[in-house]
């Protein structure tokens, strides 16, 4: 997957929450909190808005192939030279 922006990496994980295997994941919600710390106020609110409360999170199924994990990694990789134009939210180091 190529690098995503957090607003990219955001939508993505939006979708995932409405699979039934992901929607009570507490590792997507884990990714959430993450995108959560980025400094952009508006996104951190959307991905406050889609965690799932701690008494309803159920452990990670070992799914073999994890698509909120990989649109997170996207989102940590550096961008690509073809998207160095394009605005990425900064992550605090």
């Amino acid at each position: 997957m190529a690098s995503l922006t957090a607003a990219e990496c955001l939508s993505a994980l939006t979708t995932y929450r409405g699979y039934a295997c992901c929607h009570d994941c507490a590792r997507l919600d884990y990714f959430l909190a993450h995108l959560q710390g980025i400094g952009d106020y508006g996104l951190a609110c959307e991905a406050a808005a889609l965690r799932v409360a701690e008494d309803r999170l159920h452990s990670p199924y070992g799914c073999a192939s994890c698509p909120p994990r990989d649109a997170f990694l996207a989102w940590l990789q550096p961008t690509s030279p073809s998207r160095s134009g394009e605005h990425q939210t900064t992550r605090a180091e």
